[in-house]
């Protein structure tokens, strides 16, 4: 980063850190430019720079999933409903983001059982297992979207919707999370369709798009690509490091992209 409140103002030292992979094109120009400029200036350049606390490095963010048995289970099991509510249903996903029709906000586990949301407010939900939740409790917490849907938090329930059940990829198998196209979907999110969210990848194949429920399973000739079905029409799905995907309609070969939302937490609609 080159915020000048980094510094202290001291000058950012010669070698910068690179970008994130996935960064903006026009960080990468930056610290190409950076770079270059301080090595021509030669001795003329400050010997005493600054050091910078907030670098490209540290501000990574954590996959949450990697450290909790219970974040795994939250993300790749889904979506879940509120007091039976199928119409407004909310998705976690991976790096501690959750979205669903009424905005997005942040989650974290606090506990073995438990998650703290803030969303429209903030509020403590205790799952009733670490490794293969079904439902959950919404403690009490300051107003908001949870709390809103029956007039407080304390007593209001939450559940797996009955849809990751029902509406599995036949033929899925284990060991498809870890091909690379799975992988970069399954737990992520929230995605868009051409702009349009939001769409959500499960376990077992369980597909959520605005559109209504899908499948989604390993193209059966690329390690990178996924099959979906949904809507009537089958698509095939190139998945890329960057939280994007490119998608081919198998019918007309029409094609869309799709990404990952990276933007701040939505209004309390």
């Amino acid at each position: 980063s080159l915020d000048k409140r980094h510094y202290f103002g001291s000058p950012p030292p010669r070698n910068l850190d690179r970008p994130p992979s996935c960064a903006q094109e026009c960080a990468w120009v930056w610290w190409r430019m950076w770079n270059e400029a301080t090595e021509a200036l030669g001795d003329l350049y400050p010997a005493t720079t600054g050091s910078n606390l907030h670098g490209f490095n540290s501000a990574k963010s954590t996959d949450t999933t990697s450290h909790s048995p219970l974040a795994r289970a939250i993300t790749t099991n889904g979506p879940w409903i509120i007091d039976g509510n199928k119409g407004n249903p909310i998705h976690f996903h991976i790096r501690g983001r959750i979205s669903g029709a009424r905005g997005s906000g942040t989650w974290e586990v606090v506990g073995e059982l438990s998650v703290q949301v803030t969303l429209c407010g903030t509020h403590t939900l205790t799952f009733d297992s670490t490794t293969e939740p079904t439902k959950f409790t919404v403690g009490s917490g300051k107003s908001g979207i949870l709390s809103r849907l029956r007039g407080g938090s304390l007593g209001t329930t939450g559940a797996l919707d009955e849809r990751f059940h029902t509406s599995r990829a036949p033929g899925w198998k284990v060991g498809n999370a870890e091909l690379p196209g799975v992988k970069r979907l399954l737990g992520s999110g929230p995605w868009a369709w051409s702009g349009i969210s939001t769409m959500a990848f499960y376990d077992h194949g369980v597909l959520i798009t605005p559109w209504g429920q899908g499948i989604y399973y390993p193209h059966p000739d690329l390690a990178e690509a996924v099959v979906l079905e949904f809507a009537g029409a089958k698509h095939h799905v190139t998945t890329f490091e960057c939280h994007k995907f490119t998608s081919v309609r198998e019918t007309d070969g029409e094609k869309v992209e799709g990404w990952v939302q990276l933007g701040g937490p939505g209004s309390c609609n």
